[in-house]
C-alpha cells in the first residue's frame, strides 16, 4: 500500500494520484437537470444534458468523532492518503 501523505499539502499531485484518477474507477452516465428562463422572460424551462462521471472504489474513514482529518484508501491500486475538511 503506497501513502502519499496529506492531499492539502501537495503543491503538486503525485504521479501515484494521477495514476489513480486516471486507472480506477468506473464511467457512468448521468443525466443533469436544470433550468433556464423561457424567452418571453416569464417562468423557467426545463433542460437535461449527458454528463460522464466516474465512481471510484474507496474507503473513507475519519480519525475520531470530531476529527477533521479522513483518510481514504483505493480498493483498485491500494493507494491511500489524508485531507482535512
Amino acid at each position: 500500500m503506497k501513502n502519499l501523505g496529506i492531499m492539502n499539502g501537495w503543491t503538486t499531485k503525485p504521479a501515484e494520484y494521477v495514476n489513480h484518477i486516471n486507472n480506477c474507477g468506473t464511467e457512468y452516465q448521468a443525466t443533469i437537470i436544470y433550468n433556464e428562463k423561457h424567452p418571453s422572460g416569464v417562468g423557467l424551462i426545463r433542460k437535461e444534458r449527458q454528463e460522464t462521471h466516474r465512481k471510484y472504489d474507496t474507503v473513507v474513514t475519519k480519525a475520531g468523532k470530531y476529527s477533521r482529518t479522513t483518510t481514504t484508501v483505493c480498493n483498485e491500486c491500494n493507494c491511500t492518503w489524508q485531507s482535512y475538511s
